[in-house]
């Protein structure tokens, strides 16, 4: 029996990829307690495929927690007699089979902990399964929204089906407004458009599976594109220290109207980031105990608690379209949200160190970050849905604090060259190449673009203990210091 062309491996009989009970029966790994990790797996039967009495059935798995997906356990039947687990995914082949069965799966993490609900799917053997006529359903995963400025942008999607798994499903996409009609059915998931004229626009896509269904209702996701309608672009958002406890404040690009946003002298409120309308802004807060991400509105109202952890969330990074929130979670993950709290997943675990400080290209596709490996701090870049990341520079040293810039060319950063050196701002090309610097002995992190990518505001010390935000063009000239208490820091402009 051939499977679909993502699927294409060997399997004979009614056998398995991976161990059954005769190597190892239905024990699964013990729980070595003494870990934070309390929730279990979800599984997903992700196809059932039919060929004449033949039939393989697949399965995958997620981890809330990130923990390592060990194994499988299955039952073809009641769902009280389960047997046997394999290997990450699953993936199981029956023969001789005939009428109507029901199939259960249930996964286990690596601490032995197993899907209380397990996957479920009732097929019928019958017109060799053909008799599907059921549509899959498309979903949006990123994409622009509202009225936003930048004329590059891009969308991603996804979508499910109740035989064809994910990666055997094709679609087709349109920007009404720019696209004559939808395209060519495709593989791919993600869309970039660039330079899109100003104007209204609806962006559709829907799903084929592999009997031919269609989606009948497209996912849509309504957007304008405004160059001018930016409200808030001429502000920072940053940290005041007064001596104990950060503080959230904003001012004008000039330094003016300081105004105050969080009023509790006895938590931690930092490390503030505005989302891409101007509307709120992201920070991280101990105020019930442990550091964790929140929003509030850009007046300082309506603050909500996004993250519920153990361990200290803390880099809260807007992507362009408002929609996400990259954060940093206890140090070596980096994680991303929706922007109000919902679906955090972990994009990737940075084993052997620790990541610092993402922040998302300005077409969304993808994530740059700082990653300690073996003393050495370098620039890292990884898509936003996740995958293996690539290193972007690779000269001793410490690079921190990287920002993207609006239009998406470069990549600006605090440079530690040795231990007996100041921090000093440096930009290069988003491929990694043509490192520039820009700042000389101001001791300067932090940096942030403006909107128009023509300003960069930076955190600097140009003096023993105190702590300044500085504006310059993006070229490094015209360096003018706004504060002048000496106890501001992690300034972020409004993009």
């Amino acid at each position: 029996m051939k499977l679909p062309k993502t699927l294409e491996k060997i399997v004979v009989g009614a056998s398995l990829i991976g161990c059954l009970s005769g190597c190892g029966g239905d024990s699964s790994p013990t729980d070595p307690g003494n870990n934070n990790n309390n929730n279990p797996p979800q599984t997903y039967i992700t196809g059932v495929y039919i060929d004449g009495s033949n039939v393989i059935i697949t399965g995958d798995a997620t981890d809330p927690d990130g923990d390592r997906i060990s194994g499988y356990k299955f039952d073809l039947g009641d769902g009280i007699s389960y047997v046997g687990y394999q290997f990450h995914p699953f993936q199981i082949e029956y023969n001789n089979m005939s009428g109507t069965n029901t199939f259960y799966l249930k996964a286990y993490d690596e601490h032995g902990k197993v899907d209380p609900t397990p996957a479920i799917r009732t097929f019928n053997m019958d017109n060799g399964g053909s008799s599907d006529n059921i549509p899959p359903q498309t979903y949006i995963g990123y994409g622009p929204s509202g009225v936003i400025e930048n004329q590059d942008f891009s969308f991603a999607w996804e979508g499910s089906d109740n035989e064809t798994s994910i990666d055997d499903l094709v679609f087709s996409y349109y920007l009404q407004g720019h696209d004559s009609n939808y395209g060519n059915w495709t593989e791919s998931t993600y869309k970039l458009y660039s330079d899109v004229s100003e104007g209204n626009y609806t962006f559709y896509v829907k799903a084929k599976d592999l009997a031919g269904n269609v989606d009948p209702s497209p996912a849509t996701r309504n957007f304008s594109i405004d160059t001018n309608q930016s409200t808030i672009s001429d502000k920072i958002v940053f940290e005041y220290h007064p001596g104990g406890l950060p503080d959230v404040y904003f001012m004008d690009i000039d330094g003016s109207n300081r105004t105050r946003l969080t009023f509790d002298n006895n938590t931690y409120d930092g490390q503030p980031s505005w989302s891409p309308d101007g509307s709120k802004i992201a920070f991280v807060s101990n105020r019930n105990g442990n550091k964790e991400i929140y929003t509030m509105n850009s007046d300082g109202s309506n603050k909500i608690r996004l993250t519920y952890n153990e361990v200290e969330d803390g880099s809260p990074s807007w992507s362009p379209d408002g929609s996400k929130i990259s954060f940093v979670r206890s140090s070596h993950e980096i994680c991303t949200m929706n922007s109000n709290g919902s679906n955090q997943i972990n994009l990737l675990s940075y084993s052997g160190g620790g990541v610092f400080n993402p922040s998302w290209s300005s077409d969304g596709s993808k994530i740059v970050f700082s990653g300690l490996r073996n003393n050495d701090i370098e620039l890292y870049v990884v898509d936003s849905y996740g995958g293996d990341y690539i290193r972007l520079t690779d000269d001793y040293g410490g690079k921190f604090d990287p920002s993207w810039s609006p239009d998406g060319s470069k990549i600006v950063f605090s440079n530690l060259p040795s231990a007996y050196h100041y921090y000093d701002i440096h930009t290069i090309d988003s491929d990694g190449s043509n490192q520039t610097r820009l700042t000389y002995d101001l001791n300067g992190m932090n940096p942030s673009w403006s909107s128009d990518g023509s300003i960069i505001a930076f955190e600097a010390y140009p003096f023993s203990g105190d702590s300044y935000i500085y504006t310059m063009n993006s070229d490094g000239s015209n360096q003018v210091r706004l504060s002048g208490n000496g106890r501001d820091r992690n300034p972020c402009l409004h993009k």
